[in-house]
């Protein structure tokens, strides 16, 4: 990886945290994703997303994925982090 994505893979992390701590809606919707791992099906882009829709067969394994898939991995990498953060806390 090189600097340029390191610093849009920390600012779009740091933005999703932001996000998922300000709303506790949202963040019971992420936290109920728990144990899954968060795709962002788009056929078009391959950077943020698998490269195919969630109903094609290319996407239900990670092996076949044609993109990076980077979005679905920076939203699972919140969503733990957030959990180990506030797991202690009643208001999930």
């Amino acid at each position: 990886m090189n600097v340029r994505d390191w610093h849009i893979i920390t600012v779009v992390f740091v933005l999703n945290c932001t996000q998922y701590r300000q709303s506790p809606a949202l963040r019971r919707e992420l936290f109920a994703t728990a144990h899954s791992v968060l795709v962002e099906a788009s056929k078009d882009d391959f950077c943020w997303g698998i490269g195919s829709t969630k109903d094609d067969p290319l996407s239900w394994r990670c092996q076949t994925w044609r993109g990076t898939n980077m979005l679905g991995n920076i939203l699972t990498e919140t969503r733990d982090a957030l959990m180990k953060q506030v797991s202690s806390f009643t208001d999930l």
